[in-house]
């Protein structure tokens, strides 16, 4: 899922062995969770969620008598994918990261229509964040953002892979 996603900051790490690199990157790219049974004794330096399509900060956020504040529409979003993300969280191996990690977000619209893929990751990264998956959204270094197929049950989803990031390039 994350197949090139901090694969060159990996292996150009300086000081940092290649054997380590190589197994820190199986880690970081295996596709459908743990690669070995002993992974799932130790945090996991990936995971990855599904939750539903994100609204536009604009529909989530309004600005209204001096203030700002969260629409129903948002807290019901976050609400639902704070749900969705805890149950998640609960079959793999991830505690929540305070390390740099490396985001790829795959959004899968529900409809044909045009819309902007940046105003859409600031409801995902605050999902994270209040679901526990990171302790700040402050902590992305690496992010990627997809435009996917659009959903054919037309519902539209989110596909999120996040992984520690061992070192800076």
């Amino acid at each position: 899922f994350i197949n090139t996603l901090g694969k060159t900051k990996l292996l150009q790490c300086v000081g940092v062995r290649l054997k380590r690199n190589a197994v820190a990157l199986q880690g970081l790219i295996a596709v459908g969770g743990h690669t070995s049974s002993a992974r799932k004794k130790r945090r996991n330096l990936q995971a990855r969620f599904k939750i539903e399509f994100p609204p536009t900060v604009n529909h989530i956020w309004k600005r209204g008598k001096g203030r700002t504040y969260l629409t129903k529409q948002g807290r019901d979003w976050y609400a639902r994918q704070v749900i969705l993300l805890q149950d998640q969280l609960q079959d793999q191996a991830w505690e929540g990261s305070s390390a740099r990690v490396a985001v790829r977000i795959d959004l899968h619209a529900p409809n044909k229509r045009k819309w902007d893929i940046d105003n859409r990751t600031k409801c995902v990264f605050d999902a994270l964040v209040k679901a526990g998956v990171l302790k700040d959204d402050e902590l992305i270094d690496d992010l990627r953002v997809v435009r996917g197929e659009v959903d054919p049950e037309k519902k539209g989803f989110a596909l999120v892979a996040v992984g520690v990031l061992l070192c800076k390039a």
